[in-house]
């Protein structure tokens, strides 16, 4: 009981500081789902790049927050267009997780694909790895020294969603 007195008004905190930061049409996109080891959960769904930035930059600076950036690319035509943007929205953050592309129509000739993403990033900080599916996510969340002092935004359009709720619920807990 005496935990939630000090960390609710850190939870709603949080939660209201990055809606009033986004632009009104993203605030539905953004949703907090849980904590996990102490460090608030959200998850950024169909947000465009610099809104995101603009998130991670918040917690960054204004919330005092280390960030762990889990990001799944939605599709390869998104990924490949908007590559080197993607390579630079997550400079601040203290780790990245790198999941493969949601894209159901698996288009194998991809100029560019989530490994590519991993390798650039990973030769621009040592801070990168990657997870093929829910449970290497899992297993990699639970090895981090994770404590209040992040906030985790799993980033993304696709199965990442239910990976995020069904973590939480592994491991963490839901709000």
């Amino acid at each position: 009981m005496e935990k939630w007195i000090i960390v609710l008004p850190l939870i709603v905190g949080c939660f209201i500081l990055i809606k009033m930061h986004i632009s009104h049409k993203s605030r539905k996109f953004v949703t907090q789902i849980g904590e996990l080891k102490g460090a608030l959960v959200f998850r950024l769904s169909e947000l465009v790049l610099p809104n995101i930035k603009a998130i991670i930059d918040i917690a960054l600076s204004r919330l005092q927050k280390k960030i762990i950036v889990i990001f799944q690319p939605y599709d390869y035509k998104v990924l490949n267009s908007q590559f080197d943007e993607f390579c630079h929205c997550f400079n601040l953050a203290e780790k990245i997780v790198i999941t493969p592309v949601y894209d159901l129509k698996l288009i194998p000739h991809a100029k560019k694909t989530t490994d590519d993403l991993y390798k650039n990033l990973q030769s621009q900080r040592k801070n990168v790895v990657c997870a093929k599916n829910q449970h290497e996510l899992e297993d990699i969340l639970q090895n981090i020294a994770i404590t209040e002092d992040y906030i985790i935004f799993f980033i993304g359009t696709g199965s990442i969603s239910q990976w995020a709720h069904e973590i939480v619920r592994n491991i963490g807990s839901h709000v």
